[in-house]
């Protein structure tokens, strides 16, 4: 059969039960977090309540109604609690389908990696939620407003029982079917594993290990030299305020932990950018950045791979010569045509800075592209083109398919870029706006406002960890895409 008809003739994929289960597995996740997010945000926001020396200043929900609060907080936990049974019988579901059919496939593993991360994030938002109803029952009065009992045990003492009943048992649960699903994940990871019996010379494995002790001291010592600020910036965020003062460990970690990153993901004064719509802008101009910079670099990158035209040379080295210089360079000019134009009004700066973004990702993404198409055959795609594919048909059916990889280290380069982008949405949104971004946001813990007070470490620690974390998962879940894409890219 020729490469085009067997494209042709394929038939289509038929759905599956674990693409079934794994849909509605992300929906009652979303469910689940979106419940717990909102729930959360109105627990840390009735009451005024310090950090050291930060203050929670202007809580949101101070003011509001408690009617009409304890409305919201039980829509909230209802939410809560139908994405919680709905995860908990996917999940019986699952283990149930598993142990009838024991056949392992990559939607299996992907749908049990799935799994495994989501009873994770779930049992810990158990944890928060038991745990976030004693930190907040410990906070005194502030300028004469409620204490932390007085709101958790007396406003909303039967709603306060129930979430510290059930964060109580889905952390329990939820552990469980971590521990199990990764048992089963372990079991057929080792199935999976050909063992090649080698006679085994013991002066020779000496002399090789010998060898590649210089190695080892390089890696090792690297190692220590990077994770030591990691590692203090952990115990930073677990510290209180007293303990920074002592230069001591922490000495309650568990209570510094909810209350230091509670305070930076939920404690909303207002007037102040809020965490979470921080981390919403900031992940659609991460990828809207990358899917935008890969769709135009598609095209161009494969034009200047496979089509010798004239100037493809002048044309490839201007692209190149366009990384040569910094972005500093062009930030005036940008935001004074921005501001020409209009990009830069309030229901457009959004878009105008996901425009700026991707102005300046392009030339990189179709460099790495271009690269990439290099190292796919072109005999296949001759091939194809002989069978009656078409130029389109090749691109869209031999080319992109083969490229998934490097697309896969375009994306996430350029997200991470995005992501941790901070002149260009300094000088375009500034720190205050509602449109700020996550990077934007350690103003918040700066003490400007009282220039001979100490910054707010103990809670920058917490905002540091939970800006790292995204693009850390990110590189964990796709190590393997990442390592061959941006190797592959590089080759020409």
């Amino acid at each position: 059969m020729t490469i085009a008809k067997s494209f042709s003739s394929l038939e289509r994929p038929r759905v599956t039960f674990n693409q079934i289960a794994f849909l509605l597995l992300i929906f009652s996740f979303i469910l689940t977090l979106w419940g717990f997010w909102a729930s959360e945000t109105i627990l840390w926001n009735r009451i005024v309540y310090s950090n050291g020396e930060w203050a929670n200043s202007l809580p949101i929900y101070l003011q509001t109604d408690l009617g009409i609060l304890r409305e919201m907080l039980f829509s909230n936990i209802i939410l809560f609690t139908v994405g919680l049974l709905l995860s908990v019988l996917i999940s019986i579901i699952i283990g149930i389908n598993f142990f009838k059919s024991t056949r392992w496939d990559n939607n299996r593993r992907l749908l049990f990696r799935f799994l495994a991360l989501a009873s994770l994030f779930t049992s810990l938002m158990g944890f928060w939620i038991f745990q976030s109803v004693v930190v907040i029952k410990s906070f005194p009065a502030v300028n004469g407003g409620k204490n932390g009992l007085e709101w958790i045990e007396v406003e909303i003492g039967e709603y306060s029982s129930y979430l510290s009943l059930l964060g109580f048992i889905i952390q329990i649960f939820f552990l469980i079917v971590l521990f199990v699903t990764l048992i089963i994940l372990f079991i057929n990871r080792e199935r999976e594993i050909k063992l090649i019996k080698s006679e085994f010379n013991p002066y020779l494995f000496i002399l090789n290990l010998l060898k590649r002790i210089p190695f080892y001291i390089v890696i090792i010592g690297y190692l220590v030299l990077t994770l030591i600020p990691v590692i203090m910036t952990i115990i930073v965020s677990l510290s209180s305020t007293a303990d920074l003062r002592l230069y001591q460990l922490p000495t309650n970690p568990i209570y510094s932990l909810i209350k230091n990153f509670s305070s930076v993901i939920f404690a909303i004064s207002v007037g102040d950018p809020a965490f979470a719509t921080a981390f919403i802008y900031s992940v659609i101009l991460g990828f809207g950045t990358g899917l935008m910079g890969l769709v135009v670099s598609l095209s161009a990158g494969y034009a200047l791979a496979r089509f010798k035209f004239a100037g493809n040379k002048i044309l490839t080295f201007m692209i190149l010569a366009t990384q040569m210089f910094p972005g500093l360079i062009l930030l005036i000019p940008q935001y004074v045509i921005w501001k020409d134009i209009g990009l830069l009004q309030e229901h457009l700066l959004l878009f105008g800075v996901l425009l700026a973004y991707i102005s300046g990702a392009v030339a990189y993404c179709t460099w790495m592209m271009k690269g990439y198409f290099e190292t796919i055959p072109i005999d296949l795609e001759e091939a194809a083109l002989i069978d009656g594919a078409g130029r389109l048909g090749t691109f869209f059916r031999i080319a992109i398919p083969l490229a998934k990889p490097g697309m896969v280290a375009v994306l996430i380069f350029t997200f991470l870029t995005a992501w941790s982008e901070f002149v260009l949405a300094r000088t375009f949104i500034g720190e205050t706006a509602p449109q700020a971004t996550l990077p934007l946001l350690f103003y918040n813990y700066q003490n400007t406002a009282a220039p001979d007070n100490p910054i707010f470490f103990e809670l920058l620690a917490p905002y540091a960890v939970l800006v790292a974390l995204p693009p850390v998962i990110m590189f964990l879940l796709l190590q393997k895409e990442l390592a061959a894409g941006a190797v592959a890219g590089g080759i020409k």
